[in-house]
């Protein structure tokens, strides 16, 4: 009977530990689909105010100049994301929509492609509820048989900690759906949704513009319909070269021989890409967290997905550089690791610094700081820093955690002294 008790009181700390904090979790269901049917994206304990990221990359198989549409219809969104932006793009396209639909609330654009790519991007309250529809259309180009159309969504939590973002996929018979989390800049979920029959999913995805850097943000060849966009379009910045931070041998793309190469490009057209071996690279934007001191921060974190996908051969990644910082000689790209941020081989030059890389991860494009020079002695002077406390996430366990502890030790004291 002794043991028995002891068992039981040892199983209930046991349980009591495990059950006090539930871990974050971003899953996707099905991993196949047919035109009409529902995907949903299961988030279970996401923090609040945590920064959300979803891109919902897909690929569609079209006819070459044939209109197309990928419609994700009672788009269910459980938690509002605060501060946000709402971003589509096309590609291979010479004609677009975009249409958005809450209750009495529309939004509608259009307009034509630019070298085969359009972009919008806005600043949006993503409020929680359900969008009748969210569609992207329009015609394909005529020497195209895929085209590509992205949105992402980004903001800040607000609301219940766990539910799903749901929708229903139509206008697509024949593709691939890429879909990619990311909470406070770490990738939580990647998983291609497949729909109908198709290996769309397994080839290499091709971006007409994988060298093009847009100097600013905006929309490209956008016509709001009287809806005022987030950013207007703007002329590009000229081209100003600056001496290199360092001159390694940086590869131009894959060498004679080598496996086609698969293309990737951000949503905003700053960063593009390629490297051989994997068939799908994502990339969505981050804020750049643990930032050496005295590094300067050029531009946002890009997290290339799936994580832990290396190349066959080294790749390339392209930074575009904002027209203030071209002058800049002491910029270069880093890569976050397990210990920090590493810096990578890169140059700079025309407008935007070019780093090779292995594989994905999350990068960044930093100005480094300048050498220290002599210069006479002054007196020191003490500044009191303020001490921040951040609450544990294992916080609200501890009492109970402390109350078993005590109960299972009081037991064993009785137990002996009885003995």
């Amino acid at each position: 009977m002794k043991w028995w008790i002891l068992v039981c009181l040892l199983v209930a700390f046991l349980y009591a530990c495990s059950g006090a904090v539930v871990a974050l979790t971003v899953s996707v269901t099905p991993d196949q689909i047919q035109s009409g049917d529902r995907v949903s994206v299961n988030v279970e304990a996401l923090p609040e105010n945590a920064q959300f990221s979803l891109l919902l990359d897909s690929s569609l198989k079209v006819e070459p100049g044939s209109e197309f549409s990928f419609e994700a219809r009672q788009f269910d969104v459980p938690f509002s994301l605060t501060g946000g932006t709402v971003t589509a793009v096309m590609e291979n396209t010479s004609s677009n929509r975009l249409y958005v639909k809450k209750d009495d609330s529309v939004v509608t654009l259009s307009g034509s492609s630019k070298n085969g790519r359009f972009r919008t991007t806005s600043s949006y309250e993503i409020s929680s509820g359900v969008y009748d529809i969210i569609a992207l259309g329009g015609r394909a180009s005529n020497t195209t048989g895929t085209v590509n159309a992205r949105l992402e969504l980004t903001g800040a939590k607000k609301g219940p900690d766990s539910g799903g973002i749901s929708f229903n996929v139509e206008g697509i018979t024949e593709g691939v759906i890429h879909v990619t989390a990311l909470v406070d800049g770490k990738q939580v979920l990647y998983q291609p949704v497949l729909v109908g029959t198709s290996t769309v999913g397994k080839e290499p995805t091709k971006s007409p513009e994988s060298g093009a850097l847009t100097g600013r943000p905006g929309s490209d060849g956008e016509d709001y319909g009287g809806v005022s966009p987030g950013v207007p379009a703007r002329t590009p910045d000229p081209v100003v070269s600056h001496t290199p931070v360092t001159t390694p041998a940086v590869p131009a793309g894959p060498a004679p021989g080598d496996a086609p190469a698969v293309t990737f490009t951000s949503v905003d057209g700053f960063v593009s890409g390629s490297g051989t071996g994997p068939a799908y690279i994502g990339i969505v934007r981050a804020d750049p967290s643990g930032v050496p001191g005295g590094w300067g921060t050029i531009r946002a974190a890009y997290v290339l997905s799936p994580e832990n996908t290396t190349f066959d051969s080294p790749g390339v990644i392209r930074i575009a550089v904002p027209e203030e910082a071209r002058e800049n000689v002491s910029i270069t790209i880093a890569l976050q690791s397990a210990v920090g941020w590493e810096l990578i081989p890169s140059e700079c030059d025309n407008g935007s610094c070019k780093g090779v890389i292995a594989g994905t991860g999350t990068y960044g494009l930093f100005e480094l700081p300048k050498p220290r020079t002599s210069a006479p002695a002054t007196p020191s002077t003490t500044e009191k820093v303020p001490v921040t406390t951040k609450k544990s996430p294992l916080s609200p366990a501890i009492p109970l955690m402390a109350f078993a502890i005590t109960s299972f030790t009081a037991c064993i004291w009785h137990l002996s002294c009885k003995e």
